[in-house]
């Protein structure tokens, strides 16, 4: 996935649920790629934005996380 596609996705969460382990961790890097850009140039609202991808990769990762412990064994 290209950087604008993660950053799609992660404005609509039905779209992520079933991300692979890699795109939680490029979503988790997304939000610090942001953080550290907001930080870089003084920004706040870059800063705000990295704080927003971040609760949404937890969200993201929690829900993967209980559906694997839901899962049949095996799966």
């Amino acid at each position: 996935m290209e950087l604008g596609q993660y950053e799609q996705a992660t404005n609509d969460l039905t779209q992520v649920i079933a991300m692979t382990p890699e795109d939680e961790i490029a979503c988790f890097k997304l939000s610090e790629a942001w953080r550290l850009w907001g930080h870089q140039r003084g920004d706040s609202a870059c800063v705000a934005r990295a704080d927003k991808y971040y609760e949404q990769y937890l969200d993201i990762h929690n829900r993967n996380l209980q559906r694997l412990k839901v899962s049949p064994r095996g799966l």
